[in-house]
């Protein structure tokens, strides 16, 4: 091998060294970037799952409400269904 050639060796060495340290760079890169944007889903998703467990006792008071005004319209309308020619009266 001539020196020209030990050469041009030494030097495709040295970049393949370089290439894998910026590849390994990369990688790590990559990796923590996975791992901050898995932990921010969880942060997200684990805090509406938190402010819906709180928020329940709530949400089933309104529901209970709710429920309970719309069976007192029903049975004002059935009550008003009852009385006959109730639109003269009311006109």
């Amino acid at each position: 091998m001539n020196p020209e050639e030990r050469k041009m060796l030494d030097e495709a060495l040295l970049l393949a060294r370089e290439n894998n340290k910026i590849l390994h760079g990369i990688r790590r890169g990559n990796r923590w970037s996975m791992f901050f944007t898995l932990a921010y889903w969880i942060l997200i998703l684990g805090s509406l799952g938190v402010g819906f467990y709180f928020a329940k006792p709530y949400i089933d008071l309104a529901d209970q409400s709710y429920s309970q005004i719309k069976s007192q319209l029903d049975g004002l309308k059935s009550a008003t269904d009852k009385i006959p020619n109730i639109n003269n009266i009311l006109r």
